[in-house]
């Protein structure tokens, strides 16, 4: 008998399983080693920037963060959308390569806020949803560069505890 109830138990189990879900993996995550160092220690250093790395975790949101020498001289970080599966959607943020240590990790932060904004809007699933969201819960700098009061909020608070 203990073997069938055991299989029952796993029959169970899986059929009452949630809907698709990530794997348990890093959301948030950097090709480069200064890049990743700078994740790790900021989680460790940054309450706000702890709980952004911890709430992108719940989300179908990747994030490849990478440090970039092409950004233009008006821009310290850029969000791209880079595509959409059924399980997950995948982002990259672009931070410029030669700022402080402070302001890289700030930048990151306000790109993690931005994807998480996109993570909290499920429809978005490509540039032009993107570019809606954006128009409607944003503001327009200029040329085709958007950006929110919450990630420019995130991006001072953990400057401030990064500098307590």
């Amino acid at each position: 008998m203990l073997p069938i109830l055991l299989l029952v138990t796993t029959v169970v189990t899986l059929g009452t399983a949630a809907s698709p879900r990530l794997p348990e993996y890093p959301h948030v995550r950097a090709t480069d080693p200064r890049v990743q160092s700078l994740i790790e220690d900021a989680a460790r250093r940054s309450v706000t920037f702890a709980q952004l790395y911890a709430r992108l975790q719940d989300t179908d949101i990747i994030l490849f963060v990478e440090p970039s020498r092409e950004l233009k001289s008006n821009l310290s970080a850029r969000l791209v959308f880079l595509s959409a599966t059924p399980l997950a959607r995948y982002l990259r943020a672009d931070i410029r390569a030669d700022l402080p240590r402070t302001d890289m990790i700030s930048m990151i932060a306000h790109e993690m806020q931005h994807a998480l904004e996109i993570g909290q809007a499920t429809l978005v699933r490509d540039e032009r949803a993107l570019a809606l969201l954006y128009r409607h819960i944003g503001f327009h700098e200029h040329e085709r560069v958007f950006d929110t009061d919450s990630a420019q909020d995130v991006a001072r608070k953990v400057r401030r505890e990064l500098l307590a």
